[in-house]
């Protein structure tokens, strides 16, 4: 499932679709935010079966306030998840971490400070896997919405997870366990290796005991 992911131009993507129908009730704006996409030739990643889309992620480099209730957090580089949806009946197949680590191997390559999504309260699953990946609620904007945030200078090293997509500084050994392609993919979802062609990559985390371990991606006959 996640294999079919790829990138697309909004201009080819359907906005009947109804994929959309939930985002146009959350986001009066939905429409026009869409075609304003299209027009500038902006591209979304996109799981799309039989001519209907399941999964969706768009991105968007900021630098600009954000207006939460009581508070305003001051204008620095960001990289916002302008949207991110998953359709329930392909909710149970890992996509979410696999979106979610696109959104963060992309953050990292940009060198934004930090990153950020916009979320009702009522969308309990992807609030759970937002903070398994280090994401913090900062507050609520006048609309509702929750804004929950990951930087780079607060990084939780003590979690792999937590700390996606960088690694601690002060891991002081290192091992390689190699893994096959297949069985690789399927363990880290939102390994840069799946969207970069299947090139042949190393990924790393930490043991319990603070050891690095890079996982290499190998083909083996």
């Amino acid at each position: 499932m996640i294999s079919d992911l790829s990138w697309m131009p909004f201009k080819n993507i359907s906005l009947d679709d109804p994929f959309f129908e939930s985002l146009k009730d959350d986001y009066p704006g939905f429409d026009v935010w869409f075609k304003k996409k299209s027009l500038n030739g902006d591209k979304a990643l996109v799981l799309l079966e039989e001519e209907r889309i399941h999964a969706f992620l768009a991105l968007k480099d900021e630098n600009e306030e954000i207006v939460l209730t009581g508070n305003i957090l001051p204008a620095i580089a960001r990289l916002k998840i302008s949207t991110l949806k998953i359709d329930e009946k392909v909710g149970g197949q890992r996509l979410g971490e696999g979106l979610i680590g696109v959104a963060l191997w992309h953050w990292q390559k940009v060198g934004a400070e930090e990153i950020y999504v916009t979320i009702f309260e009522k969308q309990e699953k992807l609030i759970g896997l937002l903070k398994r990946f280090g994401f913090v609620c900062q507050g609520c904007k006048v609309n509702g919405e929750l804004v929950f945030l990951k930087s780079r200078k607060n990084l939780d090293y003590s979690d792999a997870y937590k700390a996606f997509p960088f690694l601690s500084p002060n891991a002081p050994k290192a091992g390689i366990i190699p893994i096959k392609d297949g069985f690789h993919d399927r363990l880290f979802p939102y390994s840069e290796s799946y969207y970069k062609n299947r090139k042949h990559k190393r990924k790393a985390s930490d043991d319990r005991r603070g050891r690095r371990l890079f996982m290499e991606r190998c083909k083996i006959r």
